[in-house]
């Protein structure tokens, strides 16, 4: 399945200052082969970088094999892998300077192929790219299992896993459930060092401390949160929904993101961030409602207009703390439109709500009382347009903390709506069911926050055309990858800015990009 290659891609350097902030350090593209997109980014400890994709079969467009690069922190090509009978590279974690983790399977699209299929994780060299090790086969339709996730952590891999059932009655009809989750504990040479399954809850994310003791992160059949301390042997300590006042004061937590200070916790709900002691109690749960205004409509618009902001399918954000505990967090902040009557949103009616544009807020707390001690958007307000009206889609590819400074790398998506449907189904509730006219590709952009303050105090704007992934490196710079394919989609929000035809149309009716690059940047701020 694997092919080693050894081509070598050209490099362009550039040290070049950009006047409002921000340094690009070099700029590498792939061009070999036919168009290609950005599936995996991950980085090692000395900032080795490892960019996971698909080719594109240029006859069919759902005909693909995959692609693995590895550069070294100058951006040099160190080697090239290619995988080969349609499968393309999901996910890649750096679990030493020695190996690599790497899941495979099929063209993970978000029209295409949503998650679901089934997969392979491989350990791979880090050195040379060869396959060493096939540690898990996830197959939905053998034994019911989806990957979900993995990370590295101190030379270990966890890998997280999980089934669903579908039930259904006369009256509320099908529905699916969370059956069970599994986390699989890898060390470095790949042996299975630890497992273990959890029924009726789903793993969203977990923490680990120095000694290999997890915090963990879980959804209930019900949306709602549990947080669980497990030993290094995976053996549960204690359980917030065994701890009454606890399991109240996260009641209405949808669960994002988990992070360790020390010995406490620090939770991202879809809502609030909740700071849990080293026993389970909650010592502040801090709503963010007022910020992203999710009780209902916020405001009369036009005429006989409606607006309101809702994480309804959009419960994604970002977390991460300062080195004294303070939680960051980067959020999308979607607004659904609608009218009565005969109103009109920036004079185009709009019968239903529709999902119409999106701001990225981040937000820093205090660590202590849970205070909101500043909190900065990036976002664009609807306006008229000859076409109809224009609205624009911001959200967060990444969020990092380094030298006092908080950044957030954004993407953005402007277009240009008219035609606005009724949905008729709760499926499709808060989707966009207006009709995309045309695109403006407002690119992606870092913005540098000082951590202390807040104050805006650098932008820079990436030069490429579909950003897919952005994170922070170890020598502490920004590392953006993406592409050229116009025609990729793999998370909702982007099907959302593509409007109704999304929705609709046959997914062979979607139009790709008819040669597309890998392009990868590192930036100084």
């Amino acid at each position: 399945m694997f092919k080693h290659q050894s081509s070598v891609l050209i490099v362009a350097f550039t040290g070049a200052l950009v006047a409002c902030g921000g340094k690009l350090l070099w700029e590498t593209r792939f061009t070999d082969a036919g168009p290609k997109v950005v599936t995996a980014v991950a980085v090692d400890q000395i900032s080795n970088s490892y960019v996971g994709g698909s080719i594109r079969s240029a006859d069919n467009p759902f005909e693909h094999s995959g692609l693995l690069l590895k550069h070294n922190p100058a951006g040099a090509l160190l080697w090239q892998t290619t995988l080969e009978n349609s499968v393309a590279v999901i996910d890649v974690e750096s679990i030493s300077a020695d190996v690599i983790a790497v899941a495979t399977g099929p063209y993970p699209s978000f029209v295409v192929n949503p998650e679901g299929a089934s997969r392979e994780l491989w350990l791979m060299s880090a050195s040379t790219g060869e396959p060493l090790t096939l540690l898990h086969t996830f197959s939905p339709e053998v034994d019911g299992q989806v990957l979900h996730d993995m990370k590295a952590v101190d030379g270990r891999l966890y890998v997280i896993s999980g089934a669903e059932m579908e039930s259904c009655a006369e009256v509320d009809g099908c529905m699916t459930t969370i059956d069970h989750s599994v986390l699989r504990v890898y060390d470095a040479s790949g042996n299975l060092t630890g497992e273990r399954t959890v029924a009726d809850q789903e793993i969203a994310d977990l923490a680990v401390d120095g000694d290999h003791n997890l915090n963990v992160l879980l959804r209930k059949q019900n949306g709602k949160a549990d947080v669980q301390r497990w030993g290094a042997d995976l053996q549960p300590v204690w359980s917030v929904s065994t701890l009454p006042a606890s399991a109240a004061a996260l009641a209405y937590c949808q669960p994002v993101a988990i992070k360790l200070h020390q010995q406490d916790s620090f939770v991202l709900c879809a809502y609030s961030v909740a700071k849990l002691d080293s026993a389970g109690a909650v010592v502040f749960n801090t709503s963010l409602e007022p910020l992203l205004d999710a009780t209902g409509f916020a405001a009369n618009v036009g005429s006989s207009g409606n607006v309101g902001t809702f994480d309804y399918l959009y419960i994604e954000g970002l977390l991460d703390l300062d080195d004294q505990g303070n939680p960051l967090v980067a959020k999308v902040r979607p607004t659904a439109y609608g009218t009565r009557e005969s109103g009109t949103i920036a004079g185009v009616p709009v019968p239903t709500l529709s999902t119409l544009s999106s701001d990225t807020l981040t937000v820093k707390l205090s660590g202590q009382t849970g205070e909101i001690l500043w909190n900065k958007a990036v976002g664009n307000p609807i306006a008229p347009h000859a076409s109809g009206l224009k609205s624009y889609y911001h959200y967060p590819l990444n969020l990092a903390l380094h030298d006092g400074k908080v950044m957030v790398t954004v993407r953005s998506f402007g277009g240009v709506y008219n035609e606005c449907g009724e949905w008729t189904d709760w499926e499709i509730f808060f989707t966009n069911m207006c009709q995309l006219m045309g695109s403006e590709n407002l690119l992606a952009k870092t913005v540098v926050y000082n951590a202390e303050t807040g104050k805006r105090t650098a932008s820079k704007q990436h030069e490429i055309p579909f950003p897919r992934k952005a994170l922070h490196t170890p020598d502490g710079h920004v590392l953006v990858a993406g592409d050229m394919e116009s025609g990729y989609w793999n998370r909702f929000l982007e099907a959302v800015a593509n409007g109704v035809t999304m929705l609709y149309e046959d997914p062979e009716a979607i139009q790709f990009a008819e040669t597309s690059d890998i392009i990868l940047q590192k930036y100084k701020f």
